[in-house]
């Protein structure tokens, strides 16, 4: 049976949130400046580094699960089915692991880099549509949902942690009552620089299609990551101007 020592989702999403980005990150990488920003770093050396980092792994080493393979049954399946030693993972899956996987299984930290531990924040929003003919009734649905009391109502089921302190808490009891230590996302969520935020800008469609598609070069048909990534960079930020 063929096993590798990480398993990842494919690589190619264009965010790398669950694999990648976090790595990068520890390094001092960043996406861009912030909310609505229109310059991208995707040319950025550190980037460069952990991509050829795990372009290597997966592509020539063998110790990285390749990216046409994971997209078959994604780090989830591939790691139930015992085919990888480590899976990267997110908090929105502990619930998934302790019901899939028929053997004792633990969540781990993130590794640390040059500037510490950093994970991407993949947090949901309730919204409205704009279109809705019944706002006040929407919002009213969405307040609720906010509320401390909804909160730890999700709370109490222990899959998910809520957005709310005192809620999240809830949540991590409920998982260790059924013998999941969930204490790696929640000390990393606690720590004041451990977390940063997804790309939020204009031409948002038209940036993933473009670092898919490269990323799709990198991964699959191993394209030079540096050569890659540069002229990337350039596209990317050529939609703003």
């Amino acid at each position: 049976m063929v096993q590798y020592g990480l398993l990842i989702n494919g690589l190619s999403d264009g965010f790398g949130h669950e694999e990648w980005a976090n790595f990068a990150a520890s390094l001092g990488w960043k996406y861009c400046d912030g909310p609505w920003s229109t310059q991208f770093y995707y040319d950025d050396p550190k980037l460069i580094e952990t991509v050829q980092w795990f372009a290597d792994n997966s592509l020539k080493k063998g110790v990285i699960v390749p990216a046409k393979d994971a997209r078959q049954a994604a780090a989830t399946g591939l790691f139930a089915a015992q085919k990888g030693a480590l899976a990267l993972t997110g908090s929105w899956l502990i619930h998934w692991y302790k019901e899939n996987c028929k053997f004792d299984i633990g969540f781990a930290p993130l590794p640390k880099g040059a500037i510490g531990r950093r994970s991407v924040i993949n947090g949901l929003a309730d919204s409205i549509w704009v279109g809705t003919k019944h706002p006040e009734e929407a919002w009213k649905w969405v307040e609720f949902l906010a509320s401390p009391e909804a909160q730890k109502i999700v709370g109490e089921h222990g899959i998910v942690f809520p957005a709310i302190p005192e809620a999240a808490d809830i949540s991590q009891k409920q998982m260790a009552a059924q013998g999941a230590d969930v204490s790696a996302f929640t000390e990393e969520a606690k720590d004041p620089h451990g977390t940063f935020f997804l790309p939020i800008s204009e031409h948002a469609s038209e940036v993933v299609r473009l670092l898919r598609a490269n990323f799709d070069g990198i991964f699959l048909d191993g394209a030079d990551p540096a050569t890659t990534l540069k002229a990337t960079n350039k596209e990317v930020n050529a939609l703003f101007k």
